[in-house]
């Protein structure tokens, strides 16, 4: 994140991008100005949530500048807006949970959750009552794909003993600002 081609994104921005496993090594990624080929130096870091490394300018991004994004070998571009961003993005709101009868999760439920966000959400987080960490994450999928079913199997997400649950959608913008949790 962001995604290629993004426009007005905050000259604060914490790149962010997902890989396949909690086993995997992370990727190497470099930021380079488009006009002076000149590289910014990142600050890497696992999370906020299992899958997801952050990679965090270590100066101020220049406004109205595009960027190429390189991360595991795949270049993405994108144009910084007039400034930084400090506004939460408003909170998800969920719809709507499905289970499945069956599972590839051992004996884990299989769940989908479907949710609508914001046009300033760029990650959504799934929470559980058992906290409200974003490292604490049962899920994470990018906002605008207005489901959430990688925490299937997550790791991070073990269902409480009993017929309930409370779940919850947390969105984070391109700046790492939280919401606040759905209702």
């Amino acid at each position: 994140l962001p995604r290629d081609g993004a426009v007005n994104v905050p000259t604060n921005v914490v790149l962010r991008a997902m890989y396949p496993s909690a086993s995997s090594t992370a990727p190497v990624a470099t930021l380079v100005r488009q006009d002076t080929q000149e590289t910014v130096a990142l600050i890497d870091s696992a999370g906020p949530t299992l899958f997801l490394r952050s990679f965090t300018p270590t100066t101020p991004l220049a406004p109205r500048t595009v960027y190429v994004f390189t991360v595991a070998e795949r270049p993405m571009t994108f144009t910084t807006g007039d400034g930084e961003d400090h506004v939460a993005p408003a909170t998800p709101v969920l719809e709507r949970v499905d289970f499945a009868a069956s599972s590839t999760c051992g004996p884990r439920r299989a769940w989908t959750l479907h949710f609508t966000s914001d046009d300033d959400a760029a990650l959504v987080f799934a929470q559980t009552a058992n906290s409200d960490e974003v490292a604490d994450a049962a899920g994470v999928t990018r906002a605008a794909s207005a489901m959430l079913t990688e925490a299937t199997c997550g790791s991070n997400f073990t269902p409480p003993e009993g017929t309930s649950f409370y779940l919850a959608v947390q969105a984070m913008d391109l700046a790492g600002n939280l919401s606040g949790l759905s209702s």
